[in-house]
């Protein structure tokens, strides 16, 4: 299978821990996540994902997981 966008479902909010990979790296909005989609190759196990951004510098932090890194 190939990475896909898409919203993050419910189920995998809790199964992937994001609250705790988003908050936790969110420097400027420490303890929040603020999106709600990613992009994930479900096969492998591996997604990529916005923590955080600035958008007067046009910055974005990304965070990729891969097996449980």
């Amino acid at each position: 299978m190939a990475f896909v966008n898409e919203y993050i479902p419910e189920a995998d909010y809790e199964k992937y821990d994001l609250m705790e990979i988003c908050g936790k790296h969110n420097k400027a909005h420490p303890g929040s996540m603020i999106t709600r989609s990613w992009t994930i190759d479900r096969e492998r196990q591996m997604f990529l994902i916005r923590i955080w951004s600035h958008r007067e510098s046009e910055f974005e932090g990304l965070a990729f997981y891969w097996k449980g890194e």
